[in-house]
């Protein structure tokens, strides 16, 4: 249910109120500014929907809860009807009385549906509906779009697409999600913009998201660029995730190049190496505790954290316990799960 109430929120900054309400109108504002939460409120939202079979936004609403679930028969289900009613309607829907937000989110959750399923010229237009009816807030729809025409193959027009998205003052530039990215950084690599691709690369690096592949993939880019220390460090990033998780040998940090300071990947290095000499200052602890949005899902991350808190609190370190914690939720049974169980069990005396 978090999802769905945070969608809720969002909704309710995104969306203004409505001005001349009727009965059914007043009703919804009320149930979804009011203080029913999780299931009471999707019990609630599909009460009143039923009641109101023509109302447009609890349609949406559901729809868009549902689809944020994975339960998407149910969603589109939602979402079509909400379609048929808009079709009915569209003046009420579509004017300046009401949350007109609501329907470039329908035909956009519906375009999203499409994609999913591989229906790519139904999604597309979906995406375009949305598009229009937007107006100036299309950005999200764009990127849609985007990833429809990467599914459809339709690699040149996707490229046009996504470098007009991150030019400077484009959506792309301030709002891209990290899925955003890694699409774009997608169609660079393969029309062979290698230096493009690492300028991309480095700004997704800054989400923090790490998953299997992306460090080989990245030293790719980046040796295409001819960065070849950023190359050498991807190929550690990927050797690194998977030693934390026993699937694979660290490298020794010597074999690298020195790092660079304006590389988080670099910073990571030579913190870990101080750590592992024993010579940790407390400014690098801190430095080191900024870089966790990087490495949040590597348990040698958590493990060096730990080292480096018992060099720098010896008296304190065990405030820092929840890093061995964070070991065993990543890999219980690996490598490092073990020494962090050892740890706790000596901290908690057990």
């Amino acid at each position: 249910m978090t999802q769905f109430l945070m969608f809720l929120l969002g909704m309710a900054a995104l969306l203004p109120s409505c001005g001349a309400l009727d009965g059914a109108a007043r009703e919804y504002d009320r149930l979804r500014n009011g203080d029913l939460e999780g299931e009471e409120l999707v019990v609630a939202l599909e009460d009143f929907e039923l009641r109101y079979p023509d109302h447009l936004y609890a349609k949406v609403d559901l729809g868009t809860y549902y689809l944020a679930t994975g339960e998407e028969s149910r969603a589109r289900d939602y979402l079509r009807r909400a379609e048929l009613i808009a079709g009915r309607d569209p003046v009420r829907w579509n004017s300046p009385d009401g949350d007109e937000n609501y329907i470039p989110i329908m035909y956009g959750a519906l375009g999203r549906i499409c994609l999913n399923r591989g229906e790519y010229d139904q999604a597309l237009d979906y995406s375009e509906q949305a598009i229009v009816a937007a107006g100036e807030d299309a950005g999200a729809y764009h990127f849609l779009k985007g990833h429809i025409l990467i599914a459809r193959q339709d690699y040149g027009e996707a490229l046009g697409l996504f470098d007009e998205l991150f030019t400077d003052g484009g959506p792309g530039s301030t709002a891209g999600t990290a899925e955003d990215i890694l699409a774009y950084l997608f169609l660079l690599a393969q029309a062979e913009r290698p230096a493009e691709a690492a300028a991309v690369l480095n700004r997704y690096f800054q989400t923090g998201a790490f998953f299997p592949s992306l460090g080989t993939f990245a030293a790719m880019v980046y040796r295409a660029a001819g960065e070849m220390e950023r190359a050498a460090y991807a190929v550690y990033l990927e050797r690194e995730y998977h030693a934390g998780y026993g699937e694979g040998e660290e490298v020794n940090a010597a074999e690298l190049p020195s790092p660079q300071e304006n590389f988080f990947a670099g910073e990571y290095l030579t913190i870990k190496e101080e750590i592992r000499r024993g010579s940790l200052s407390e400014d690098q602890f801190r430095r080191y505790l900024e870089l966790e949005s990087y490495f949040q899902l590597f348990p040698t991350y958590y493990w060096n954290l730990w080292l480096g808190a018992r060099l720098v609190y010896p008296e304190t370190y065990g405030n820092f316990a929840p890093a061995l914690q964070r070991i065993i939720s990543l890999t219980s049974d690996g490598p490092l799960a073990g020494e962090a169980w050892k740890e706790l069990g000596v901290l908690f005396g057990y």
